[in-house]
């Protein structure tokens, strides 16, 4: 078995995972991944003068790259927990080589 603290990551991982399994997920996925694109679009950016452009395009991937950052952290978390799963119940040994 699994100590506490591990039972209990491996506990929120699965709570991560079950978000995704569920029939919305992926409409909230692909609704996320719009809003993404549309923040990377260079042709709606609205500024004075260049400089003001240049900043706003700053802000807004710094704001893409990181929603994008969150839902690949997301997308991990799953992958993590269908590995780690497999220890939750299992049993651990230590196994010592002989001399």
């Amino acid at each position: 078995m699994a100590d506490k603290e591990t039972s209990k990551i491996i506990e929120e991982q699965g709570k991560v995972a079950s978000l995704t399994e569920h029939e919305g997920w992926p409409l909230v996925e692909r609704m996320l991944m719009e809003k993404i694109e549309r923040y990377y679009d260079t042709r709606n950016v609205k500024g004075k003068n260049a400089t003001e452009k240049g900043k706003a395009l700053e802000i807004r991937s710094a704001v893409a790259e990181e929603m994008l950052a969150w839902l690949q952290d997301i997308r991990g978390v799953v992958s993590t927990y269908e590995f780690n799963k497999q220890f939750k119940e299992r049993e651990t040994y230590i196994v010592r080589e002989s001399a």
